[in-house]
Protein backbone atom coordinates (compact mmCIF):
# COMPACT_ATOMS: atom_id res chain seq x y z
CA UNK A 1 0.00 0.00 0.00
CA UNK A 2 1.22 3.47 -0.88
CA UNK A 3 1.20 6.37 1.54
CA UNK A 4 1.98 10.00 0.92
CA UNK A 5 3.46 12.31 3.49
CA UNK A 6 4.29 15.97 3.46
CA UNK A 7 7.98 16.45 2.91
CA UNK A 8 8.04 20.13 3.76
CA UNK A 9 9.90 19.43 7.00
CA UNK A 10 13.25 20.91 6.36
CA UNK A 11 11.73 23.47 3.96
CA UNK A 12 12.57 21.60 0.83
CA UNK A 13 8.96 21.37 -0.58
CA UNK A 14 8.99 17.64 -1.34
CA UNK A 15 6.36 14.93 -1.13
CA UNK A 16 7.29 11.60 0.40
CA UNK A 17 5.99 8.34 -0.97
CA UNK A 18 6.09 5.31 1.30
CA UNK A 19 5.52 1.70 0.25
CA UNK A 20 5.73 -1.47 2.36
CA UNK A 21 7.91 -4.18 0.86
CA UNK A 22 6.47 -7.72 1.41
CA UNK A 23 8.74 -10.36 2.93
CA UNK A 24 9.98 -12.94 0.43
CA UNK A 25 9.70 -15.58 3.17
CA UNK A 26 6.36 -14.80 4.76
CA UNK A 27 3.61 -13.18 2.75
CA UNK A 28 1.96 -11.95 5.93
CA UNK A 29 5.06 -10.09 7.01
CA UNK A 30 6.96 -7.12 5.54
CA UNK A 31 10.66 -6.99 4.85
CA UNK A 32 10.88 -3.25 5.06
CA UNK A 33 9.56 0.14 4.05
CA UNK A 34 10.37 1.84 0.71
CA UNK A 35 10.63 5.61 0.96
CA UNK A 36 10.61 7.82 -2.19
CA UNK A 37 10.82 11.57 -2.35
CA UNK A 38 9.80 13.78 -5.30
CA UNK A 39 9.66 17.54 -5.82
CA UNK A 40 6.09 18.66 -5.34
CA UNK A 41 6.46 21.43 -7.93
CA UNK A 42 7.16 18.85 -10.63
CA UNK A 43 3.81 17.19 -9.94
CA UNK A 44 2.07 20.56 -9.95
CA UNK A 45 3.62 21.45 -13.33
CA UNK A 46 2.35 18.20 -14.80
CA UNK A 47 -1.14 18.92 -13.50
CA UNK A 48 -0.97 22.48 -14.89
CA UNK A 49 -0.38 21.08 -18.38
CA UNK A 50 -3.82 19.44 -18.24
CA UNK A 51 -5.63 22.76 -17.82
CA UNK A 52 -7.27 23.95 -21.04
CA UNK A 53 -9.51 26.77 -19.70
CA UNK A 54 -9.10 29.49 -17.09
CA UNK A 55 -11.59 27.81 -14.73
CA UNK A 56 -10.33 24.24 -15.05
CA UNK A 57 -8.84 22.49 -11.99
CA UNK A 58 -6.71 19.33 -11.82
CA UNK A 59 -6.17 17.14 -8.73
CA UNK A 60 -4.53 13.91 -7.65
CA UNK A 61 -6.24 11.87 -4.90
CA UNK A 62 -5.56 8.46 -3.46
CA UNK A 63 -7.90 5.57 -2.77
CA UNK A 64 -8.91 7.12 0.52
CA UNK A 65 -10.00 10.30 -1.31
CA UNK A 66 -7.12 12.17 0.25
CA UNK A 67 -5.68 15.04 -1.77
CA UNK A 68 -2.18 14.24 -3.03
CA UNK A 69 -1.63 17.35 -5.19
CA UNK A 70 -3.55 20.00 -7.10
CA UNK A 71 -2.83 22.45 -9.94
CA UNK A 72 -1.23 25.75 -9.07
CA UNK A 73 -4.06 27.86 -10.49
CA UNK A 74 -6.52 28.90 -7.82
CA UNK A 75 -9.69 26.89 -8.21
CA UNK A 76 -13.10 28.51 -8.02
CA UNK A 77 -14.21 25.38 -6.17
CA UNK A 78 -12.69 24.15 -2.93
CA UNK A 79 -10.86 20.79 -3.43
CA UNK A 80 -12.70 19.29 -0.47
CA UNK A 81 -15.99 20.06 -2.17
CA UNK A 82 -14.75 18.33 -5.33
CA UNK A 83 -13.64 15.27 -3.35
CA UNK A 84 -17.01 15.14 -1.66
CA UNK A 85 -18.71 15.20 -5.06
CA UNK A 86 -16.65 12.18 -6.12
CA UNK A 87 -18.51 9.84 -3.78
CA UNK A 88 -19.86 6.94 -5.70
CA UNK A 89 -17.52 7.52 -8.68
CA UNK A 90 -14.49 5.65 -7.41
CA UNK A 91 -16.05 2.39 -6.41
CA UNK A 92 -14.40 0.70 -9.42
CA UNK A 93 -10.92 2.11 -9.47
CA UNK A 94 -10.04 0.60 -12.84
CA UNK A 95 -12.55 2.60 -14.86
CA UNK A 96 -12.71 6.15 -16.09
CA UNK A 97 -15.71 8.03 -14.79
CA UNK A 98 -17.45 11.26 -15.71
CA UNK A 99 -20.13 13.05 -13.76
CA UNK A 100 -21.97 16.35 -14.05
CA UNK A 101 -22.57 18.01 -10.71
CA UNK A 102 -23.61 21.42 -9.46
CA UNK A 103 -20.83 23.22 -7.62
CA UNK A 104 -21.28 26.81 -6.43
CA UNK A 105 -24.59 26.97 -8.29
CA UNK A 106 -22.89 26.09 -11.58
CA UNK A 107 -22.99 22.88 -13.53
CA UNK A 108 -19.56 21.33 -13.65
CA UNK A 109 -18.15 18.27 -15.41
CA UNK A 110 -15.89 16.09 -13.25
CA UNK A 111 -13.79 13.39 -14.84
CA UNK A 112 -11.66 10.80 -13.05
CA UNK A 113 -8.92 8.64 -14.59
CA UNK A 114 -7.01 5.94 -12.62
CA UNK A 115 -3.20 6.05 -12.73
CA UNK A 116 -1.77 2.62 -13.50
CA UNK A 117 0.10 0.71 -10.75
CA UNK A 118 -0.99 3.19 -8.05
CA UNK A 119 -4.11 3.89 -6.05
CA UNK A 120 -4.09 7.45 -7.32
CA UNK A 121 -6.73 9.00 -9.53
CA UNK A 122 -6.42 12.03 -11.72
CA UNK A 123 -9.35 14.44 -11.33
CA UNK A 124 -10.21 17.12 -13.92
CA UNK A 125 -12.89 19.68 -13.09
CA UNK A 126 -14.31 21.78 -15.97
CA UNK A 127 -17.19 24.25 -15.59
CA UNK A 128 -19.89 23.64 -18.16
CA UNK A 129 -19.78 27.24 -19.40
CA UNK A 130 -16.12 26.70 -20.39
CA UNK A 131 -17.14 23.72 -22.50
CA UNK A 132 -19.87 25.81 -24.11
CA UNK A 133 -17.33 28.56 -24.83
CA UNK A 134 -15.00 26.04 -26.46
CA UNK A 135 -17.85 24.68 -28.55
CA UNK A 136 -18.89 28.19 -29.56
CA UNK A 137 -15.31 29.05 -30.42
CA UNK A 138 -15.00 25.92 -32.55
CA UNK A 139 -18.33 26.71 -34.19
CA UNK A 140 -17.22 30.27 -34.92
CA UNK A 141 -13.93 29.05 -36.34
CA UNK A 142 -15.74 26.55 -38.55
CA UNK A 143 -18.13 29.27 -39.66
CA UNK A 144 -15.24 31.58 -40.54
CA UNK A 145 -13.51 28.79 -42.44
CA UNK A 146 -16.76 27.96 -44.25
CA UNK A 147 -17.33 31.60 -45.19
CA UNK A 148 -13.74 31.92 -46.37
CA UNK A 149 -13.96 28.76 -48.48
CA UNK A 150 -17.34 29.86 -49.85
CA UNK A 151 -15.92 33.30 -50.68
CA UNK A 152 -13.08 31.63 -52.57
CA UNK A 153 -15.05 28.90 -54.31
CA UNK A 154 -18.19 30.83 -55.27
CA UNK A 155 -16.41 33.10 -57.79
CA UNK A 156 -14.58 30.06 -59.17
CA UNK A 157 -17.83 28.09 -59.47
CA UNK A 158 -19.51 31.10 -61.05
CA UNK A 159 -16.66 31.47 -63.54
CA UNK A 160 -16.74 27.78 -64.46
CA UNK A 161 -20.52 27.85 -64.83
CA UNK A 162 -20.48 31.09 -66.81
CA UNK A 163 -17.70 29.80 -69.06
CA UNK A 164 -19.66 26.63 -69.86
CA UNK A 165 -22.87 28.59 -70.37
CA UNK A 166 -21.19 31.04 -72.76
CA UNK A 167 -19.72 28.20 -74.82
CA UNK A 168 -23.08 26.42 -74.97
CA UNK A 169 -24.77 29.66 -76.06
CA UNK A 170 -22.19 30.13 -78.81
CA UNK A 171 -22.75 26.57 -79.95
CA UNK A 172 -26.54 27.07 -79.91
CA UNK A 173 -26.17 30.32 -81.86
CA UNK A 174 -24.13 28.57 -84.55
CA UNK A 175 -26.65 25.73 -84.67
CA UNK A 176 -29.39 28.26 -85.41
CA UNK A 177 -27.28 29.74 -88.20
CA UNK A 178 -27.15 26.35 -89.89
CA UNK A 179 -30.82 26.75 -90.70
CA UNK A 180 -30.05 29.78 -92.88
CA UNK A 181 -27.50 28.05 -95.16
CA UNK A 182 -24.41 28.72 -93.07
CA UNK A 183 -22.34 25.56 -93.31
CA UNK A 184 -18.94 26.96 -92.36
CA UNK A 185 -17.86 25.92 -88.84
CA UNK A 186 -16.13 28.72 -86.95
CA UNK A 187 -16.15 27.44 -83.37
CA UNK A 188 -12.94 26.75 -81.46
CA UNK A 189 -13.36 23.82 -79.01
CA UNK A 190 -10.82 25.47 -76.62
CA UNK A 191 -10.89 22.59 -74.11
CA UNK A 192 -10.99 18.82 -74.39
CA UNK A 193 -14.00 18.54 -72.08
CA UNK A 194 -17.54 17.43 -72.89
CA UNK A 195 -18.48 20.79 -74.42
CA UNK A 196 -15.27 20.76 -76.47
CA UNK A 197 -16.07 17.27 -77.75
CA UNK A 198 -19.60 18.38 -78.60
CA UNK A 199 -18.22 21.41 -80.46
CA UNK A 200 -15.76 19.29 -82.47
CA UNK A 201 -18.53 16.84 -83.37
CA UNK A 202 -20.73 19.75 -84.47
CA UNK A 203 -17.89 21.16 -86.61
CA UNK A 204 -17.37 17.78 -88.28
CA UNK A 205 -21.10 17.46 -88.91
CA UNK A 206 -21.30 20.95 -90.44
CA UNK A 207 -18.28 20.26 -92.64
CA UNK A 208 -19.87 17.04 -93.84
CA UNK A 209 -23.18 18.79 -94.53
CA UNK A 210 -21.31 21.50 -96.45
CA UNK A 211 -19.57 18.86 -98.56
CA UNK A 212 -22.86 17.09 -99.26
CA UNK A 213 -24.53 20.38 -100.17
CA UNK A 214 -21.68 21.19 -102.57
CA UNK A 215 -21.94 17.71 -104.11
CA UNK A 216 -25.70 18.09 -104.46
CA UNK A 217 -25.29 21.50 -106.07
CA UNK A 218 -22.72 20.17 -108.52
CA UNK A 219 -24.94 17.17 -109.26
CA UNK A 220 -27.79 19.55 -110.01
CA UNK A 221 -25.59 21.48 -112.43
CA UNK A 222 -24.52 18.24 -114.11
CA UNK A 223 -28.14 17.14 -114.45
CA UNK A 224 -29.11 20.49 -115.96
CA UNK A 225 -26.22 20.31 -118.41
CA UNK A 226 -27.17 16.77 -119.39
CA UNK A 227 -30.79 17.78 -119.83
CA UNK A 228 -29.70 20.67 -122.04
CA UNK A 229 -27.46 18.44 -124.12
CA UNK A 230 -30.22 15.85 -124.40
CA UNK A 231 -32.63 18.56 -125.50
CA UNK A 232 -30.15 19.81 -128.08
CA UNK A 233 -29.61 16.26 -129.35
CA UNK A 234 -33.29 15.35 -129.68
CA UNK A 235 -34.06 14.19 -133.18
CA UNK A 236 -37.26 12.71 -134.50
CA UNK A 237 -36.20 9.11 -135.29
CA UNK A 238 -38.76 8.62 -138.05
CA UNK A 239 -37.76 11.85 -139.77
CA UNK A 240 -34.09 10.86 -139.52
CA UNK A 241 -34.64 7.32 -140.81
CA UNK A 242 -36.85 8.50 -143.69
CA UNK A 243 -34.30 11.13 -144.70
CA UNK A 244 -31.42 8.67 -144.62
CA UNK A 245 -33.47 6.10 -146.53
CA UNK A 246 -34.23 8.68 -149.23
CA UNK A 247 -30.56 9.61 -149.46
CA UNK A 248 -29.67 5.91 -149.76
CA UNK A 249 -32.07 5.49 -152.74
CA UNK A 250 -30.57 8.53 -154.42
CA UNK A 251 -27.08 7.08 -153.96
CA UNK A 252 -28.21 3.80 -155.52
CA UNK A 253 -29.86 5.71 -158.38
CA UNK A 254 -26.62 7.47 -159.24
CA UNK A 255 -24.43 4.42 -158.46
CA UNK A 256 -22.69 6.28 -155.61
CA UNK A 257 -21.65 3.19 -153.65
CA UNK A 258 -19.46 5.07 -151.18
CA UNK A 259 -22.28 7.41 -150.30
CA UNK A 260 -24.68 4.47 -149.94
CA UNK A 261 -22.31 2.69 -147.52
CA UNK A 262 -21.89 5.90 -145.54
CA UNK A 263 -25.62 6.49 -145.30
CA UNK A 264 -26.31 2.86 -144.35
CA UNK A 265 -23.67 2.98 -141.63
CA UNK A 266 -25.00 6.28 -140.33
CA UNK A 267 -28.55 4.88 -140.28
CA UNK A 268 -27.41 1.79 -138.38
CA UNK A 269 -25.44 3.98 -135.97
CA UNK A 270 -28.40 6.15 -135.03
CA UNK A 271 -30.86 3.27 -134.96
CA UNK A 272 -28.68 1.40 -132.46
CA UNK A 273 -28.03 4.60 -130.49
CA UNK A 274 -31.72 5.26 -130.03
CA UNK A 275 -32.68 1.55 -129.64
CA UNK A 276 -36.34 2.46 -129.19
CA UNK A 277 -35.61 4.24 -125.92
CA UNK A 278 -34.25 1.12 -124.20
CA UNK A 279 -31.39 1.53 -121.72
CA UNK A 280 -30.17 -2.05 -122.12
CA UNK A 281 -29.32 -3.74 -125.42
CA UNK A 282 -27.51 -6.95 -126.33
CA UNK A 283 -23.73 -7.14 -126.47
CA UNK A 284 -24.15 -8.01 -130.16
CA UNK A 285 -26.00 -4.74 -130.86
CA UNK A 286 -23.43 -2.77 -128.85
CA UNK A 287 -20.62 -4.21 -131.00
CA UNK A 288 -22.61 -3.59 -134.23
CA UNK A 289 -23.04 -0.01 -133.07
CA UNK A 290 -19.24 0.29 -132.70
CA UNK A 291 -18.69 -1.35 -136.10
CA UNK A 292 -21.03 1.18 -137.78
CA UNK A 293 -19.14 4.03 -136.10
CA UNK A 294 -15.74 2.64 -137.24
CA UNK A 295 -17.01 2.25 -140.84
CA UNK A 296 -18.00 5.93 -140.86
CA UNK A 297 -14.62 6.98 -139.44
CA UNK A 298 -12.75 4.79 -141.94
CA UNK A 299 -14.52 6.58 -144.78
CA UNK A 300 -13.35 9.83 -143.19
CA UNK A 301 -9.77 8.70 -142.50
CA UNK A 302 -9.40 6.43 -145.57
CA UNK A 303 -9.38 3.01 -143.89
CA UNK A 304 -6.61 3.76 -141.38
CA UNK A 305 -8.36 1.95 -138.52
CA UNK A 306 -8.52 -1.82 -138.07
CA UNK A 307 -11.25 -3.16 -135.79
CA UNK A 308 -10.75 -6.61 -134.26
CA UNK A 309 -13.59 -8.26 -132.30
CA UNK A 310 -13.01 -11.31 -130.08
CA UNK A 311 -16.19 -11.97 -128.11
CA UNK A 312 -17.54 -15.49 -127.46
CA UNK A 313 -20.80 -16.26 -129.24
CA UNK A 314 -22.60 -17.12 -125.97
CA UNK A 315 -21.78 -13.66 -124.62
CA UNK A 316 -23.30 -11.76 -127.55
CA UNK A 317 -26.91 -12.24 -126.39
CA UNK A 318 -26.33 -10.99 -122.87
CA UNK A 319 -27.75 -7.59 -122.04
CA UNK A 320 -25.52 -4.61 -121.39
CA UNK A 321 -25.97 -0.92 -120.74
CA UNK A 322 -25.97 0.80 -124.14
CA UNK A 323 -23.37 3.34 -125.30
CA UNK A 324 -20.56 1.79 -123.26
CA UNK A 325 -18.11 0.84 -125.99
CA UNK A 326 -18.63 3.54 -128.66
CA UNK A 327 -17.29 6.45 -126.53
CA UNK A 328 -14.21 4.35 -125.70
CA UNK A 329 -13.63 3.56 -129.38
CA UNK A 330 -14.18 7.21 -130.31
CA UNK A 331 -11.58 8.27 -127.73
CA UNK A 332 -9.16 5.63 -129.03
CA UNK A 333 -9.49 6.90 -132.61
CA UNK A 334 -9.50 10.67 -132.14
CA UNK A 335 -7.11 10.99 -129.18
CA UNK A 336 -5.03 7.86 -129.55
CA UNK A 337 -4.50 6.64 -133.10
CA UNK A 338 -4.96 9.98 -134.91
CA UNK A 339 -2.36 11.57 -132.61
CA UNK A 340 0.29 9.18 -133.95
CA UNK A 341 2.58 10.27 -136.77
CA UNK A 342 1.32 7.49 -139.03
CA UNK A 343 -2.34 8.04 -138.02
CA UNK A 344 -2.95 4.32 -138.41
CA UNK A 345 -3.74 1.78 -135.76
CA UNK A 346 -5.74 -1.15 -134.44
CA UNK A 347 -8.59 -1.30 -131.97
CA UNK A 348 -9.33 -4.67 -130.35
CA UNK A 349 -12.60 -5.46 -128.56
CA UNK A 350 -12.54 -8.53 -126.32
CA UNK A 351 -15.16 -9.96 -124.01
CA UNK A 352 -15.44 -12.71 -121.44
CA UNK A 353 -17.78 -13.99 -118.75
CA UNK A 354 -16.19 -14.05 -115.29
CA UNK A 355 -18.69 -15.73 -112.98
CA UNK A 356 -21.53 -13.24 -112.52
CA UNK A 357 -19.57 -10.45 -114.21
CA UNK A 358 -19.28 -9.46 -117.86
CA UNK A 359 -15.93 -7.98 -118.80
CA UNK A 360 -15.56 -5.98 -122.02
CA UNK A 361 -12.15 -4.62 -123.05
CA UNK A 362 -11.33 -1.92 -125.62
CA UNK A 363 -7.60 -1.75 -126.37
CA UNK A 364 -5.77 0.46 -128.88
CA UNK A 365 -2.18 1.04 -129.96
CA UNK A 366 -2.40 4.83 -129.92
CA UNK A 367 -0.07 7.33 -128.26
CA UNK A 368 -1.21 6.42 -124.74
CA UNK A 369 -1.47 8.58 -121.60
CA UNK A 370 0.45 9.04 -118.36
CA UNK A 371 -1.01 8.01 -114.98
CA UNK A 372 -1.89 11.58 -113.94
CA UNK A 373 -3.94 12.08 -117.10
CA UNK A 374 -5.80 8.80 -116.54
CA UNK A 375 -6.62 9.75 -112.94
CA UNK A 376 -7.67 13.24 -114.01
CA UNK A 377 -10.07 11.83 -116.60
CA UNK A 378 -11.76 9.42 -114.20
CA UNK A 379 -12.10 11.78 -111.23
CA UNK A 380 -13.04 14.82 -113.33
CA UNK A 381 -10.08 16.98 -112.26
CA UNK A 382 -8.50 17.10 -115.73
CA UNK A 383 -9.27 20.44 -117.34
CA UNK A 384 -7.77 19.72 -120.76
CA UNK A 385 -10.23 18.88 -123.51
CA UNK A 386 -8.76 15.58 -124.69
CA UNK A 387 -11.95 13.58 -124.97
CA UNK A 388 -12.07 12.35 -121.39
CA UNK A 389 -15.71 13.32 -120.86
CA UNK A 390 -17.00 10.14 -122.54
CA UNK A 391 -14.81 7.88 -120.40
CA UNK A 392 -15.74 9.72 -117.21
CA UNK A 393 -19.42 9.58 -118.16
CA UNK A 394 -19.22 5.81 -118.61
CA UNK A 395 -17.52 5.37 -115.25
CA UNK A 396 -20.10 7.54 -113.47
CA UNK A 397 -23.03 5.74 -115.10
CA UNK A 398 -21.71 2.32 -114.12
CA UNK A 399 -21.05 3.37 -110.51
CA UNK A 400 -24.47 5.01 -110.25
CA UNK A 401 -26.41 2.07 -111.67
CA UNK A 402 -24.42 -0.96 -110.46
CA UNK A 403 -22.21 0.38 -107.65
CA UNK A 404 -18.87 -0.95 -106.45
CA UNK A 405 -16.95 -3.01 -107.67
CA UNK A 406 -18.38 -2.43 -111.13
CA UNK A 407 -17.20 0.40 -113.34
CA UNK A 408 -14.45 1.42 -115.73
CA UNK A 409 -10.72 0.92 -115.26
CA UNK A 410 -8.09 2.39 -117.58
CA UNK A 411 -4.48 1.32 -118.10
CA UNK A 412 -2.23 3.28 -120.42
CA UNK A 413 1.42 3.73 -121.34
CA UNK A 414 2.79 6.59 -123.39
CA UNK A 415 3.87 5.32 -126.80
CA UNK A 416 2.21 1.93 -126.34
CA UNK A 417 -1.54 2.52 -126.15
CA UNK A 418 -4.53 2.40 -123.83
CA UNK A 419 -6.61 -0.43 -122.39
CA UNK A 420 -10.10 0.35 -121.04
CA UNK A 421 -11.98 -2.40 -119.17
CA UNK A 422 -15.72 -2.29 -118.47
CA UNK A 423 -17.09 -4.57 -115.74
CA UNK A 424 -20.85 -4.99 -115.32
CA UNK A 425 -22.99 -7.60 -113.55
CA UNK A 426 -24.75 -10.24 -115.63
CA UNK A 427 -28.21 -8.94 -116.59
CA UNK A 428 -29.42 -12.04 -118.38
CA UNK A 429 -30.05 -12.40 -122.12
CA UNK A 430 -32.27 -10.30 -124.35
CA UNK A 431 -34.58 -13.28 -124.90
CA UNK A 432 -35.05 -13.74 -121.15
CA UNK A 433 -35.88 -10.05 -120.80
CA UNK A 434 -38.46 -10.28 -123.60
CA UNK A 435 -40.11 -13.28 -121.93
CA UNK A 436 -40.40 -11.36 -118.66
CA UNK A 437 -42.05 -8.48 -120.52
CA UNK A 438 -44.57 -10.85 -122.16
CA UNK A 439 -45.50 -12.33 -118.79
Amino acid sequence: MDSVGDGNAGGRGHDLLFRKVPSPVDNNDFAGLLRAQMPKQSVVQILDQALFTQSTSALLINSRNELVASSSRESIVDPSTIIQALEGMTANAGDDAFKTVTLNDEKTLIGTVPIENTDWRFILVVPQHDIVKIAQKSRNQMLVIFLFVAAMTFPLAFWVSASGTIRIRKLTKNMRKVGVDNFKPNLDPKNNDEIGELTMTFNRMITRIDDLAADKYQLGLDVKNMELKALQAQINPHFLYNTLDMANWLAMKYNADDIRVLITSLSDFYKLSLSNGEDFISVRNEIEHVAAYVRIQNMRFRDKIDLLVDVPEELLEYRTLKLLLQPLVENAILHGIMEKITQTGTIAIRGRLDGDTIELVVEDDGIGMDDDTVRGILDGTLKKKIGGYGMRNIHNRLELIFGYPFGLTVESRIGEGTKATVRIPVQGTVMEAEKRVEL
